[in-house]
């Protein structure tokens, strides 16, 4: 009985015949799921397939396998497309067979197998088996074991102090720095430099001993350092400095060399570096001054130790303000951080004996994300290590003044439960809508900062140079849920430019005849159903309603001095009421759709009667010289007004 083939042995096609470009190429397409139809003979070592390359149609390929010790070799490949030979086509032919599970089966085969039948291999396998063998052993989606294994190795370097020509201390290169550089698997099982560095990794691309995803994520690494960042990379140098590095993706990068395998190692230890993929928390922490216990002990101890040395007394009281970074929910030292990029986007750290300064045997270095929206003043004021006393004198300005805008750029928390934080004041959109005669209404606009029973009124929009406390945020949720009232209302926008721009809501606005109407009816309404939006009116509000009956026109004539002239009389009433002519003319040459009685009731203009009433009134205006006199009639036209 023949053997049965080994699945899990290592499988690599040699092709001495194609050059390495093309075989980069075959990869990526048969990555892209571009190979089809795939059949092999291992008795002839014909093997068969169809490739989309640039074509509507897809190129007819054929490879010819030889059997060598060892596994196969391609020893010719045959395409339909213009290059005909050898070309990427074969290549990704290649790549897919070896990862197609039926065509594996048959490559792995033991010679004597294939003697015995020239009949294909067919596998027992279900169908639902043979539909999804190949989503799951698509290339890439397994990393590659091929290749000699690159790390990337860490290490920090603590500088001397140094002094710009000006004398005064430089603190970009006078700071913790972090630095990296690619290493290769050594014969003895441990990293070393050897011909690895970031200048030559696309030699080590084109060699092909190393693995290649490990050399392609170096590449990707590098790129993101460099070209972010607008500048190049200097290729004597053997370490990158990672506190400048620029892009954001370092991150992804990172989880995704866990995923192909390429280490993060630091010099000097066997520990490895650690990557933590949840973001590191900063914010500041406020003790009772002279508290001791907790976290914040030694730094309250060292507060103390200033104040007695400056000649002021321990037991002033007060409030204590310290840095606080939390990893994976542990709280670390400040002083041990670093930052990585510029602005930050993330920060390293040192644990263990002998970890500061230098990174000595048994430290552990350690990479965390940050959370967005952190300052780069917060960021140099936490990682200086920075403890603040604040005198019991300055409390309760410190709480009702500072706190609130500092909360707003830092997370700001009170382990001491003798530190009572103020809640913050909330803000409401205020109106005051405020009703006058003739369908005027004068509306104001503001913010109300409500804290406890004390309410702060705030204009809506910041006038230049007002920097106290707004809770920015929330105002732009409120005000996105306002909406764009302006498109009932134009008067109820403004530019905020002071000319051409997007309109934003105005503070303040005067209304009258329809404009108010439309707010009234639409605008109010809604307006009462928004959360954190508060309406007052003052004065009488019209009791604004549609007219139930349409307005009714009488036209009459009466005789004049002159022969064969008569003057025209236009009555117009709704519901009894009398309606004013001129009014409602200046209506219909505006434009405009409905009219407005005092009352409160209005009409729609788009009737036939009033159109009618319109062309009477310019064909009696065209019948006589003097615009300004009244309306009259010739006894010639009479029957144009029946």
């Amino acid at each position: 009985m023949p053997s049965q083939p080994d699945e899990s042995a290592a499988l690599a096609i040699q092709t001495p015949a194609i050059n390495d470009r093309s075989l980069a190429a075959g990869l990526a397409y048969a990555m892209g799921s571009r190979v089809s139809g795939i059949s092999f003979d291992a008795a002839t070592g014909l093997m068969l397939g169809k490739v989309r390359g640039g074509a509507d149609a897809p190129y007819s390929t054929t490879a010819k396998l030889v059997r060598k010790t060892g596994g196969w070799s391609c020893t010719v490949g045959v395409c339909s497309c213009p290059v005909r030979k050898d070309c990427k086509h074969v290549a990704a032919l290649l790549f897919a067979a070896e990862d197609n599970p039926a065509t594996r089966v048959q490559l792995l085969a033991p010679a004597e197998s294939t003697r015995l039948s020239r009949e294909p291999v067919v596998l027992d396998m279900p169908d639902w088996e043979q539909a999804l063998g190949p989503l799951i052993s698509r290339p890439g989606i397994t990393p590659s074991t091929n290749g000699i294994p690159l790390a990337l190795q860490f290490d920090i370097e603590e500088p001397a102090p140094h002094f710009s020509y000006t004398g005064r201390r430089d603190p970009l290169r006078s700071v913790r720095q972090l630095k990296a550089r690619p290493v290769i698997m050594g014969a003895k099982g441990k990293w070393i430099r050897g011909d690895v560095s970031w200048n030559t990794l696309s030699y080590l691309n084109y060699r092909r001993e190393c693995n290649e995803a490990h050399v392609e994520w170096m590449q990707e690494f590098l790129a993101s350092h460099t070209a972010l960042a607008n500048r190049q990379h200097n290729s004597t140098a053997p370490w990158l400095g990672l506190n400048t590095y620029a892009g954001k993706n370092l991150w992804s990068l990172l989880a995704q060399a866990r995923k192909i395998g390429v280490a993060l190692v630091h010099t000097g230890s066997q520990e490895p570096v650690r990557f933590v993929e949840e973001p590191a928390a900063v914010g500041l922490n406020l003790t009772r001054f002279g508290a001791s216990g907790g976290d914040a002990g030694g730094a309250i101890a060292a507060v103390e130790s200033a104040a007695v040395a400056k000649g002021k007394p321990s037991d002033d009281g007060g409030l204590t303000l310290a840095p606080t970074i939390t990893v994976e929910g542990e709280v670390v030292d400040p002083a041990s951080v670093g930052t990585i990029g510029r602005p930050a986007h993330g920060i390293f750290l040192t644990s263990g004996a002998d970890a500061l300064p230098g990174v000595g045997t048994g430290s552990i270095i350690t990479l965390a994300p940050l959370e967005n929206g952190l300052s780069e003043e917060l960021l140099t004021f936490v990682t200086a290590g920075s403890t603040l006393h604040i005198p019991a004198r300055d409390e309760t300005r410190f709480l009702t003044g500072f706190y609130p805008k500092l909360k707003q750029a830092a997370r700001v928390t009170a382990s001491d439960e003798s530190v009572e934080l103020p809640a913050l004041a909330v803000p409401t959109l205020s109106l005051l809508a405020n009703y006058g005669a003739d369908h005027k209404v004068r509306l104001h606009w503001e913010w109300h900062y409500t804290s406890g029973t004390l309410v702060t009124a705030q204009p809506l929009w910041r006038h230049p140079g007002d920097h106290g406390y707004r809770d920015d945020p929330t105002e732009a949720r409120i005000l996105e849920a306002v909406g764009q009232p302006w498109d009932v209302v134009p008067k109820l926008g403004e530019s905020a430019t002071g000319g051409w721009g997007t309109p934003r809501l105005a503070a303040s606005a005067e209304l009258s005849g329809l404009d108010t109407l439309a707010f009234t009816e639409e605008v109010l309404p809604r307006l009462r159903t928004i959360p954190d939006v508060v309406v007052d009116t003052a004065g009488d509000i019209a009791n604004y309603r549609e007219a139930e009956e349409a307005p009714v026109v009488s036209i009459s004539t009466k005789a004049t001095e002159q022969r064969d002239w008569f003057d025209l009389g236009i009555v117009i009433t709704l519901e009894g009421q009398p309606v004013s002519f001129a009014a409602l003319f200046s209506a219909l040459a505006a434009g405009q759709t409905k009219m407005l009685l005092p009352s409160g009731a209005y009409f729609s203009l788009d009737l036939p009667e009033l159109h009618q009433l319109r062309d009477l009134i310019e064909e009696a205006r065209s019948l006589q010289d003097n615009k300004d006199a009244p309306l009259q009639i010739s006894r010639f036209q009479a029957g144009l007004w029946d």
